[in-house]
């Protein structure tokens, strides 16, 4: 036999003149092996709740679903046996994803992976904000926590165009030439977690100068 996928039925009579005419029918299906593509799972900044979806075959043709979180180790996360899974709660790390169909043809899956990143906390520091000597060094250590960083760093002040620094290192060391009020500035940010800011203000003064007073003389 050969048809599409589908629900059929065969009939058969069977009789005599004398006896009469005997009807038999049932119905039989022919099917095919289910399949399943699970929608694109973004990364997220964690912790999230993440919801599951997918583009399924003929659901007349599916017997069961299985879904599963799976972690970096294998470990299984989360599993459900519902078409639409309810959100699955999860924290940083990374994940797959992976959606099963079964049928009497057989099972087919697809997998997804995907990451939640850490959120973005913006921590940093500076060996010293004032001095009265140039070229004034000024180094940042950097305790900013979170995944795929990015660094974008900037001075503004009087003469900000003469600073030298790095502006993409994690710690860079700004060198100012010229006394002035100087604010330092740090954008940490990625694609998924948008960006955090952080800022502190430098002072350099000239150094003082000392007025010699001339010495008079006086006669008694």
């Amino acid at each position: 036999f050969d048809g599409p996928v589908g629900d059929y039925v065969i009939s058969a009579e069977i009789g005599n003149p004398v006896c009469g005419t005997l009807s038999w029918d049932t119905i039989i299906r022919l099917s095919e092996l289910p399949t399943v593509t699970i929608t694109d799972v973004p990364d997220f900044c964690g912790p999230s709740l993440v919801t599951f979806t997918g583009v399924f075959s003929d659901g007349a043709f599916i017997d069961s679903v299985r879904w599963q979180v799976m972690d970096e180790s294998g470990a299984q996360l989360f599993s459900t046996d519902s078409l639409a899974p309810a959100a699955a709660p999860l924290s940083e790390g990374s994940y797959t994803v992976i959606a099963t169909v079964f049928n009497e043809c057989g099972s087919s899956e697809d997998q997804k992976t995907f990451r939640i990143l850490e959120p973005i906390v913006v921590e940093a520091s500076i060996d010293t904000n004032f001095s009265c000597s140039l070229p004034f060094v000024v180094t940042v250590t950097n305790a900013t926590e979170g995944d795929d960083l990015n660094y974008d760093w900037t001075i503004d002040g009087p003469f900000a165009g003469n600073v030298e620094f790095d502006a993409g290192a994690r710690d860079p060391v700004f060198t100012i030439r010229d006394t002035g009020v100087y604010v330092i500035s740090q954008r940490v940010f990625n694609a998924t977690c948008g960006a955090q800011f952080w800022r502190v203000l430098v002072t350099v003064l000239a150094p003082p100068r000392p007025v010699w007073l001339a010495r008079l003389q006086f006669c008694e």
